[in-house]
C-alpha cells in the first residue's frame, strides 16, 4: 500500500530481512523428486487401517494448506509496492508450489489410485474447519483491500505456517521414529526447514507493524 511501483532495486533495502529471506529461500532449492518412495508405498499397503487413514488424511490437509498458501502469496503481490517485499513473496509462492509438486509425487508413488485420494478432500469438512479462519481472512481482504484487513490476515497465515503444518509434520516424523515412511518424512522435513522461513516472514511484518 506504498505510492506504486517503478523498478525494481536493491540497493537499499527499506526492509533487510525481506531481501535476507529471498537469500534464505534461494539456498534452500531442492528437487521434488529427490527421495525414492517405493519403500515407503510398500509399507503404506501393508499397513493396517488406521495407519493408512491416519497418514493419508494427514497428507490430504497438507495439500489443502499448500493450496491456499500456493495461490495466496502471488495474489497479494499487486498490492505490495516495496520491491524486496515483493521479491520474497514471489519465492514464497514458488516453494509453496514445489510442495504441492512433492505431495503429487508422494500420491502417484504411494497409492494405485491418487485421484480418489485428492477427491476426498472436499468430501471431508474437518479439512475445510481446519484451515477456515485463514481463508476467510483471505475472502475478507480480498472482497476490502485495505489495510485493516491485511493484518488479521497475515496473522492468520502466520499461524498457519507456524502451527498447522507443524502440527502435520508432528504426526510424519512419528511415523517416521516407528521405522515408517521415513522417505516422505525426508520430504516433510524439507518441507518444515522452508515454512520456518514462511514463519519468519510473516513474524518480520508483524514486528514492523508494531514497531510503527
Amino acid at each position: 500500500f506504498g505510492d506504486g511501483r517503478f523498478i525494481q532495486e536493491f540497493t537499499q533495502p527499506k526492509y533487510p530481512w525481506a531481501l535476507k529471506s529471498v537469500d534464505q529461500q534461494e539456498s534452500q532449492n531442492w528437487p521434488f523428486d529427490e527421495f525414492n518412495l517405493q519403500l515407503d508405498a510398500a509399507q503404506l499397503a501393508a499397513s493396517n487401517q488406521a495407519t493408512r487413514h491416519i497418514f493419508t488424511s494427514n497428507l490430504q490437509s497438507q495439500i489443502a494448506a499448500d493450496s491456499i498458501q500456493g495461490r495466496g502469496p502471488a495474489s497479494l503481490l499487486q498490492y505490495i509496492t516495496d520491491p524486496n517485499l515483493e521479491y520474497a513473496f514471489v519465492q514464497w509462492s514458488r516453494f509453496e508450489c514445489l510442495h504441492s509438486r512433492v505431495y503429487t509425487h508422494m500420491l502417484t508413488s504411494m497409492y494405485p489410485n491418487p485421484q480418489i485420494v485428492l477427491h476426498m478432500i472436499d468430501k471431508k469438512p474437518e479439512i475445510h474447519q481446519r484451515f477456515g479462519s485463514c481463508i476467510k481472512a483471505y475472502d475478507t481482504f480480498f472482497a476490502d483491500p485495505k489495510p485493516e484487513n491485511l493484518v488479521p490476515l497475515i496473522v492468520a497465515i502466520n499461524i498457519l505456517e507456524g502451527l498447522s503444518f507443524y502440527i502435520s509434520f508432528i504426526c510424519n516424523f512419528s511415523f517416521a521414529r516407528m521405522g515408517k515412511f521415513e522417505s516422505a518424512a525426508k520430504y516433510f522435513r524439507q518441507i518444515s526447514f522452508d515454512e520456518r522461513l514462511h514463519v519468519a516472514l510473516t513474524q518480520n511484518i508483524i514486528n514492523t507493524w508494531k514497531e510503527g
